[in-house]
């Protein structure tokens, strides 16, 4: 599938999606919106075409994840985390897993979400997981994961014995021996539809027929390593998203038209500069940190805009730029290391106000 062809099905569906507010606030509309994209098979961007999915390019899935996040940051997120999902089994070792889900997963019909973020603790792993007779048991606390109540499952990250990674689905459901269950809903100051919750795990039996892979230790690192800018596309899109408010509100106040030519040159930078370290192998990891922290720097810069050119409006929680400032929060937050924290905070700290 040609980019072109891929951008007109984004764009059609954008016109018929869900009011962003909306899905931010409600689950039920949140559920209707990915329906939407898994009609349009869009929810198996990085499938493989013989499971159903598109199967396309880094840079166009990018492409993709900026626009979708320029219209809704909740429908964004959520996205990713089924897309994250698809992508963890068809990468994997389970090729039962794959034929059983994947096409399913491409359209929507099976929604799966993910919870490996505590990987990225220090210290003792939270959630670990022993093999026995048939598949393994694990015992622990899954910290973050969104989607309860509209995902069917999760793929989740546990420590075996020795230090290496099992990924494995389980169901976001409580099982009827009470060894595994989850929290109350987490009281969110942004994209509260998305449903996150915690898991406690005592003992909780996941067969083998469940095992997504089994990777090694240091795993997480090598993602992290390698994905610094992926969030980036995140960052973008609700830093345009928020410029297109200044821009809609400079047509009609010239006093705001400088301000806002002025963002849209630093964003079409910072972009610019973005896309071409997208394409280099070689770029160092050290100027990966400094463009992502300059996308978020940059993402709340153009909500703090887009706020105040709303004025008091603004302050009601279902505004548009409301809620855009609540999703830099989040986006500048998603798939933190102490790495792009450091880089976040000196990119702040060189910030005039």
């Amino acid at each position: 599938m040609t980019f072109c062809v891929l951008e007109r099905q984004i764009q059609d569906y954008l016109k018929t999606a869900p009011n962003p507010e909306a899905m931010e606030e409600k689950t039920e509309v949140l559920r209707e919106g990915l329906a939407g994209l898994g009609t349009r098979s869009l929810l198996g961007l990085k499938i493989p075409q013989r499971w159903n999915g598109k199967a396309i390019a880094q840079f166009d899935y990018f492409s993709v994840q900026e626009t979708l996040a320029r219209y809704s940051g909740t429908l964004a997120f959520t996205q990713i985390q089924h897309q994250t999902a698809g992508s963890f089994i068809a990468n994997g070792d389970n090729e039962n897993l794959k034929a059983e889900y994947l096409p399913d997963m491409s359209c929507g019909r099976i929604l799966v979400g993910v919870g490996y973020s505590h990987l990225r603790r220090q210290g003792q792993p939270v959630l670990v997981a022993n093999q026995v007779s048939g598949g393994y048991q694990i015992s622990g606390n899954i910290p973050w994961i969104s989607g309860y109540h509209l995902f069917q499952e999760a793929a989740i990250a546990a420590r075996l014995d020795d230090n290496r990674i099992l990924f494995a689905l389980i169901p976001l459901s409580p099982d009827s021996q009470g060894n595994l269950h989850f929290s109350a809903l987490m009281s969110l100051a942004a994209m509260p539809s998305t449903n996150t919750v915690s898991a406690e795990c005592d003992r909780y039996f996941i067969p083998s027929e469940k095992v997504v892979a089994i990777q090694p230790q240091d795993w997480m690192q090598k993602k992290d390593r390698q994905s610094i800018l992926n969030v980036t596309c995140f960052l973008l899109g609700c830093a345009r998203s928020g410029l297109d408010i200044v821009e809609n509100a400079s047509k009609t106040q010239a006093e705001i038209t400088e301000s806002f030519l002025a963002l849209n040159e630093q964003f079409t930078d910072c972009r610019q500069k973005i896309l071409m370290a997208l394409e280099r192998e070689d770029l160092s990891v050290e100027r990966q940190l400094e463009l992502r922290a300059r996308a978020i720097a940059l993402s709340h810069q153009c909500s703090v805009a887009a706020i105040t050119v709303s004025r008091g409006r603004s302050n009601q929680k279902d505004h548009p730029a409301q809620r855009i400032y609540r999703e830099a929060l989040v986006f500048s937050v998603t798939a933190q290391t102490n790495a792009v924290m450091s880089a976040t905070l000196k990119q702040i700290s060189a910030l005039n106000f």
